[in-house]
């Protein structure tokens, strides 16, 4: 009977003990990680313990091609998917287990992200490839299968859904018809567009706008009237009509009310947002050049030759992109302008481009526009990892949770992050690091691009 009772509290003691040990690992950290369960707020993860390092974590990028930022020296995406590769992999997770797809059309990407499905990934993140101008012109669209193929992108990523993986998605904005458990946004045209805008308000000292969207006439201010131009991207691009709608809708009233003019007629009190063709330039880089070129031969005066007639300044320049921005340098470098004489305009572009830093630096290009891809990336891979560990993570209610690192990313003087939510016209709502437009200027050039790691001083001419 002794023994019996011996025996008896032997196995109690041992399956206290086992409890103990399970308790501990649930609280306990394996390569400095929490076990948690994979499960979303309302349950849409997959069930169960998981190590968030055994987690698989797939990637959808583009990797060149028909994309605005393929010379950006922030928004490359393949340099923010090694970004990101590497961040995932310091916060833990197994280089095996972080499944990286790279392609440059939709009908690729589409097939990818099928396959990562087919992997039973926990957690993908895509950016959505551009569509080709042969898609474009054939009416392609996120909710329609290209030709060939029976599901669009949002059929695959509502499949991923369905099979409970969390969907991020990132972008200057997000997929047409898809809610996403999280957006990650970049700057998009909409913003260049109202940042360039924004300077040529400050710069050239324009009185602003009134509540009823009219200016006050520039008669009665003695404002002399100042030239623009505009040159936008490949008009088979959405985003070029988008970016001319924007930035149209800023400047015209400074049109009627007769502070601005174009000496070129492309942009008149009577130009409307569907007249974005007339400053579309089929090709960027020299082709800019070339069209440039001919509007200041035959509209403004040059300093390679005597003042004509009729002929005018030209005070501002916009190019939509920094590749159009070269192309109006070119053209006026052509004609004798140097960048500290009066003929020289007050040029605009955005993107950032390495190959533009020396004129911003020199005075050529007056701005350009970037964003912190890298605290960007940081505030996905804490999103995901704070979900891996099954934490309350980022919101626009609390943004407490950020690291110490990213904190200082969030803040309202001068954070380039914030977080707002997302409400869809059906009522969904999601959560969304935004991506601030940064305005470089030579001031900043090495604050920002250099001492982050975005471009070398060699690259900058610093």
């Amino acid at each position: 009977m002794k023994k019996a009772v011996n025996l008896t509290k032997k196995l109690a003691a041992f399956f206290i003990l086992i409890m103990v040990m399970i308790v501990g690992l649930s609280s306990c950290s394996i390569a400095g990680y929490s076990l948690g369960a994979f499960e979303k707020n309302k349950g849409d993860f997959r069930e169960g313990v998981v190590t968030p390092i055994n987690w698989k974590v797939g990637i959808s990028f583009p990797n060149s091609g028909f994309s605005l930022f393929d010379e950006s020296t922030v928004g490359r995406w393949s340099m923010i998917q090694e970004e990101l590769v590497s961040q995932l992999q310091d916060a833990g997770y197994q280089k095996g287990n972080i499944i990286v797809k790279s392609e440059n059309n939709r009908k690729d990407q589409i097939s990818d992200i099928q396959d990562l499905i087919n992997k039973d990934i926990n957690q993908l993140i895509v950016v959505p490839t551009e569509f080709t101008k042969k898609e474009l012109q054939s009416g392609a669209s996120d909710t329609k299968p290209l030709e060939g193929q029976d599901k669009s992108l949002v059929d695959v990523l509502n499949q991923a859904r369905s099979n409970k993986t969390f969907v991020g998605i990132l972008g200057p904005t997000g997929v047409d018809s898809f809610n996403p458990d999280y957006l990650f946004a970049t700057p998009s045209v909409e913003d260049v567009a109202n940042v360039q805008a924004g300077y040529v308000e400050s710069h050239l000292n324009l009185p602003g706008i009134r509540d009823d969207g009219t200016v006050e006439p520039a008669l009665s201010t003695g404002f002399k009237p100042k030239n623009l131009e505009i040159l936008a991207a490949d008009a088979i691009r959405d985003t070029t009509k988008r970016y001319f709608t924007t930035i149209w809708n800023r400047l015209k009233p400074y049109f009627d009310a007769g502070y601005l003019k174009s000496a070129s007629g492309l942009l008149t009190k009577d130009t409307e947002p569907e007249d974005y063709k007339k400053v579309a330039v089929v090709e960027e880089g020299d082709k800019s050049a070339g069209v440039m070129h001919n509007i200041i031969n035959k509209y403004y005066k040059n300093a390679n030759s005597t003042t004509i007639a009729n002929k005018q300044t030209l005070d501002v320049a916009l190019g939509q992109t920094d590749a159009q921005a070269r192309g109006i340098i070119r053209a006026a470098v052509e004609f004798g302008w140097t960048a500290d004489d009066s003929f020289w305009p007050l040029v605009l572009g955005a993107n950032t481009e390495k190959s533009s830093l020396l004129d911003i630096v020199e005075d050529k290009q007056a701005m350009s526009i970037a964003y912190d891809s890298k605290a960007l990336v940081l505030g996905i891979v804490e999103v995901l990892q704070k979900l891996a560990l099954n934490e309350p993570y980022i919101t626009k209610a609390d943004t407490s949770m950020a690291s110490n690192e990213l904190k200082k990313d969030f803040s309202e003087k001068d954070g380039t992050l914030y977080v707002e939510n997302v409400t869809t016209d059906t009522g969904v709502v999601y959560p969304t690091i935004v991506a601030r437009p940064v305005t470089i200027q030579p001031d900043n050039i090495k604050s920002f691009l250099v001492d982050k790691g975005y471009a070398s001083a060699q690259d900058a001419g610093i």
